[in-house]
């Protein structure tokens, strides 16, 4: 049997016991963290990146990676938080980093270099 994948959401499972919940019902699986910055915004809650890194450190035994919080539009923006999401994460776990249409061409070049995904 194949290991499960789950791209999961830390908007929804910050308050849920994530590492009992992946250890004990999908063990194995691949965890893709995604901050969840899209749907809390849709639904009047932020994201901040302490929060996300935080949440990141306590499960980094079973998240594979996690997805840096973007900012759609302001590519300034979400290099800080990718920056400092890294500071934060401190390597515990792999970062995504995102790169939008319209940003500047430099700026993918610096995350290909600085991250594996």
């Amino acid at each position: 049997m194949r290991p499960i994948n789950i791209l999961g959401s830390f908007h929804y499972f910050r308050r849920q016991p994530l590492t009992e919940l992946l250890t004990t019902r999908y063990p194995g699986c691949d965890f893709l963290a995604d901050s969840g910055a899209f749907s809390a915004h849709n639904s009047g809650a932020e994201v901040t990146v302490a929060d996300y890194a935080a949440w990141l450190r306590e499960h980094a035994g079973v998240i594979n990676a996690a997805v840096t919080l973007d900012v759609i539009g302001d590519p300034a923006a979400t290099a800080r938080n990718t920056d400092e999401l890294a500071r934060r994460v401190d390597g515990r776990v792999p970062l995504v980093p995102v790169f939008h249409v319209n940003s500047p061409w430099p700026e993918l070049e610096r995350l290909c270099a600085e991250h594996r995904y």
